[in-house]
Order: structure tokens, then sequence, then C-alpha cells
């Protein structure tokens, strides 16, 4: 039985996990009911649960309840994915990195940090290709007019363009 009425309203029994479903859904009702929430939970059964909550313009509120197991099951397999990969980049020696379409780090691995020169630790997602050389000149890779013309073709140059440079 999903639901047990508190004689003031319904309440989750398990859908809010373990414990006391009163307490649970009191500690729900501390939400602030002016403004919308989202929360992912499991039940006592293992299954996914999204409550919503949204409040309406002539007042009250609405609070739905899907199950949606599937979708936590895909995402748990999308993150142990995403680690494993995370691990064997880290793991290459060679240099990889992607940048997004406004020339920002989007993405790198430790050896290509090590082939600019830095630390793996300095090079942080979001990063522009100019913060980057700057990092470089910093580390003593590029002198500051070298580090000027590097950063002048790499953030004007077409992107559809191969770039290489020898040092």
């Amino acid at each position: 039985q999903m639901f047990l009425s508190d004689g003031d309203g319904v309440v989750f029994r398990g859908a809010l996990g373990p414990g006391d479903p009163a307490e649970r859904l009191r500690e729900m009702l501390d939400l602030d009911f002016a403004v919308p929430h989202r929360r992912l939970v499991r039940d006592v059964d293992g299954r996914g649960l999204e409550l919503r909550l949204a409040p309406l313009p002539e007042g009250g509120h609405v609070l739905t309840l899907n199950v949606i197991s599937e979708y936590l099951q895909a995402r748990d397999v999308a993150d142990r994915e995403t680690r494993a990969l995370a691990g064997v980049l880290a793991r290459l020696s060679s240099g990889i990195a992607q940048f997004d379409p406004q020339r920002r780090l989007a993405r790198s691995n430790p050896a290509y940090a090590r082939l600019l020169g830095l630390q793996p630790h300095a090079l942080q997602p979001g990063m522009g290709v100019g913060e980057i050389v700057a990092r470089q000149r910093e580390a003593g890779e590029f002198d500051p007019t070298h580090a000027a013309a590097v950063t002048e073709e790499l953030t004007t140059r077409s992107v559809a363009l191969p770039w290489q440079q020898e040092r």
C-alpha cells in the first residue's frame, strides 16, 4: 500500500524513504511552497521516484509523484561509464583536449597539461585559449612576445584549419 491517510491529507508510505511516513512528509512540507521543487528519491522498495511541487497562480500547489526507476538506472549506468572513460583518459600518455566553439576548454587529460608544460591541475574546464597560454607563459614556456603571438593566432584563426607549432 503506497498511500496512508493521516486524517489531514495523504502521507506517502515508503515513497519518501525509510522512517515514519508522517515525519518524512513534514520534512518535505518544510519546503517553500511559493517556488517549484523537484526531488529524486528512492522508496523503501528501491523504486526511483520524482516528486514535483509547483505553486498555482491562484494559490495552492500541485504535488506529483512519478516512478522513474528506468531513468535513474540509465543515469547510474551513464555515470559509471563517464567515470570509467575519465579513468582511461587519465592514464593515457597522449595528450587529449576538447574545446567548445568559443575556444574554452571543455575537458582534457593530465598528459595534455604536461605536454603544455603545466601541472594537470593548472587546466580547468571553461578556461579560454588565452588563459591557457598565459599559464604557459607564467610557467616559463613562452616569453611575453611569443605568448601574445600564439594567443593571437589561436583566438583569431579558423578552428576548421589544422594548427601545429613546434618549439
